[in-house]
């Protein structure tokens, strides 16, 4: 398969425009990234096995978040959403056994080095489309996404559904993942490094904003692209989220969500410093992404908390207290079927964890309740209320007892020996160890 059709620079190979980013510099770079990107899966698959190559996500939606460097040159904090058709699913199964190799050539196509995410290809066969889920990423790919090489018409063969058919549990999911994403960025903790904290705004960012999404698909409204689903997300608020959740009022949760989406389409780094500047203090890069993961670990949980009390967990206690409440409900079927693919695959996890956690849940399950917790546990002393303080001279982040118990009794994985309870910079490191892992071998 590989070299089958050989193709050169001077070959047309992207038949649309693809709108990018409102950053001239930016959407300039990651057009030449999606054009090398093109011709490395052409050149490795041959063009005789693929139907189409397609550009989703907010590149597609031009919506990709990019910020100007002090060495005039852009940093994208966006990833670029590709995906693959093929003919067969024999090709299908090919391909993903090339998918690494790909990755990591594209991965050192020179315009890469100014894109942070690593890139991103899924692999579909066309029967694969036609019995799709009815997911957010379904509906997105089929309403905004762009054929830039190939068949037209291929996305058609997609599912048709509308936002009110998207089940509830897939916005819990993506509050799972913005909450294992936001995780990953705090590597390190505190940082004045430029990029670091640009990467830990960033994941703050769609933690916050996707807070609203979540609740917007959960009711029904959700819709591609941050700015045409504001005016959604301002409604289902508007009607459904409760003026006594103490962790953010109605009022607040709007403009958090209005601020963050200004920042998502057109980011001004001034502005985000300015909104977490305490008593005319000039703040740094790193202040502001410190404070904006603590003001994003409050609003997650709290949105997650509520989705998960409409499907009947007991939030009165906490985040915690509902992880405990969402143990033992998947079917025994399915956390059989974890289990054993975890097993098969060296997940790593003890024998006798194992036996004992499956009564609780599947591993991802579990994993993903690890993660929510460790960020409602999150703490940190200093004077700033709501948990911001107000200097990161007295941040000392530890985990609460309640979700340490937790952690110790149902995290799906070896427990680092000597780990004291209360570290939950080792507890963070441990998830995303396990995360990253499972997401390679299995997900990927």
């Amino acid at each position: 398969m590989d070299g089958a059709s050989k193709l050169t620079p001077n070959d047309t190979v992207i038949g649309a425009e693809v709108p990018v980013s409102r950053l001239p510099a930016a959407a300039e770079i990651v057009r030449e990234y999606i054009r090398a990107s093109c011709l490395t899966i052409l050149d490795r698959v041959g063009r005789e096995n693929a139907a189409a190559v397609v550009v989703s996500g907010s590149a597609a939606l031009g919506e990709m978040t990019a910020v100007s460097l002090d060495d005039g040159g852009p940093l994208v904090l966006s990833d670029v959403d590709l995906a693959l058709v093929v003919k067969s699913d024999p090709l299908r199964d090919s391909v993903k056994r090339m998918k690494p190799a790909i990755m990591n050539e594209i991965a050192g196509h020179p315009a890469a080095s100014r894109i942070c995410p690593s890139p991103d290809l899924g692999v579909y066969s066309l029967r694969d489309l036609g019995i799709q889920d009815r997911k957010m990423g379904v509906l997105e790919l089929r309403d905004s996404g762009i054929v830039i090489w190939g068949d037209a018409g291929v996305l058609d063969g997609l599912p048709r559904f509308g936002p009110e058919e998207i089940p509830g549990r897939e916005a819990v999911a993506l509050l799972f993942n913005r909450c294992l994403e936001m995780l990953e960025a705090l590597e390190g903790g505190f940082s004045e490094d430029p990029r670091r904290s640009l990467l830990l705004l960033y994941a703050c960012a769609k933690a916050y904003l996707d807070s609203g999404t979540a609740l917007t698909a959960y009711h029904g409204r959700y819709a591609p692209g941050y700015g045409p689903r504001l005016d959604r997300t301002r409604r289902v608020i508007a009607e459904r989220w409760e003026d006594g959740r103490d962790a953010i009022p109605p009022e607040e949760f709007l403009m958090g969500l209005a601020f963050w989406t200004d920042f998502k389409l057109d980011p001004d780094l001034r502005r985000v410093i300015e909104k977490y500047e305490i008593a005319g203090g000039r703040a740094t890069l790193g202040d502001a992404a410190w404070r904006a993961f603590l003001e994003a670990r409050l609003v997650l949980p709290a949105v997650w908390m509520a989705l998960v009390e409409d499907q009947g967990a007991d939030a009165g206690s906490g985040v915690t207290g509902a992880c405990r409440s969402l143990l033992g409900r998947e079917p025994l079927s399915a956390r059989l079927r974890g289990w054993k693919r975890v097993f098969t695959g060296g997940g790593g996890v003890p024998l006798s964890r194992a036996a004992r956690l499956a009564f609780a849940g599947s591993p991802l399950h579990l994993l993903r309740l690890s993660a929510m917790c460790l960020l409602g546990g999150y703490a940190s002393e200093g004077k700033g209320g709501r948990g911001v303080p107000e200097g990161t001279e007295t941040v000392v982040p530890f985990l609460d007892k309640s979700a340490a118990g937790f952690l110790r009794a149902y995290f799906p994985g070896a427990i680092e020996s000597g780990m004291r309870d209360e570290d939950v910079e080792s507890w963070r490191r441990l998830i995303i160890e396990v995360w990253r892992r499972w997401t390679e071998r299995f997900w990927s």
